[in-house]
């Protein structure tokens, strides 16, 4: 397996780890019958390389492995598994097998050094898929909060007329959120502030959608949404192809797409690591200058 194929399936496995495989044929829970077993194995497990909360206290102990088709491992072998959760018993595990490859020689190396926090790995590599598909990601501060210009129409015209539409169950009750710009870390550069439309609403289906405050400062994670006026004369998100489609905005849903300056997660790393890192090139350049003058 290639370093790319490898990449691949760790974007797509929420438990990596090196094991050594025990038995063929087997499993470490009973609710797997012997019917079943064909293409499960028992495989001990040697270090953690990114996993869940619920997986990090798996190592030493065996798990279940069900390879996929044409999948095939020896008794001895260790290996790299790409895994995903299947079942969860009492005593043990059965994980779904994504692929293999052989351990690398620099994670056999650290088997019996302090390995890294797999928690905060695959922590990491989630919120670097997150700012890969993102559209926009900058730092600044909330300026202003307002109501959407085209459903603040509506609320006028509708009471002027004398108007109360039924309320739907889960109503976003959009709102902007004016950001002024200190960093532009992915997206047009140009820009020194940007629009955000948010979900106000605290109901179940938006509960983790970010609620920005005039003063919060962080890093935005943003996404363009096509969005439009819908029959009731609401603000909503449309298909790309819908007729009523006004313009696309920068929107915030997700819980990862703010995260402010003072939380120490995967996002502030990213970033500070990077600036870092070009805070010393720039620093090197300075003084490649210095001795070129002198």
């Amino acid at each position: 397996m290639n370093s790319s194929r490898a990449e691949e399936l760790a974007g797509q496995a929420r438990f990596v780890f090196n094991g050594t495989v025990k038995k063929l044929k087997a499993a470490t829970l009973p609710e797997i019958k012997k019917k079943d077993r064909e293409r499960t194995i028992i495989v001990r497990v040697d270090q953690i390389l990114h996993a869940p909360p619920i997986f990090t206290n798996r190592v030493g102990q065996d798990v279940t492995v069900q390879l996929k088709k044409g999948e095939k491992v020896s008794v001895g072998q260790q290996a790299e598994f790409y895994t995903n959760s299947w079942l969860i018993g009492n005593e043990s595990v059965a994980l779904v097998s994504l692929g293999h490859r052989a351990v690398q020689k620099a994670s056999a190396a650290t088997f019996s050094a302090t390995p890294a926090d797999p928690v905060r790995t695959l922590a990491t590599r989630d919120m670097q898929v997150h700012v890969d598909n993102a559209d926009m990601v900058c730092s600044g501060r909330v300026t202003s909060v307002r109501m959407p210009e085209e459903e603040l129409n509506t609320l006028s015209a509708e009471s002027s007329a004398n108007v109360h539409p039924p309320l739907s169950e889960h109503d976003p009750n959009w709102q902007e959120a004016v950001v002024e710009i200190d960093d532009m870390h992915k997206g047009p550069t140009e820009k020194k502030s940007v629009v955000v439309r948010f979900p106000s609403s605290k109901d179940r289906m938006w509960a983790d959608a970010p609620k920005f405050r005039p003063g919060q400062s962080g890093y935005f994670v943003l996404h363009k949404a096509p969005m439009g006026i819908n029959a009731q004369g609401k603000v909503a998100a449309m298909a790309a192809d819908t007729i009523g489609v006004q313009d696309e905005y920068y929107t915030a849903l997700h819980e990862d797409d703010f995260q402010p300056f003072e939380h120490q997660g995967p996002l502030n790393e990213m970033f500070t690591s990077a600036k870092v890192s070009d805070d010393e090139s720039g620093a090197k350049d300075d003084a490649k200058d210095v001795v070129h003058q002198a």
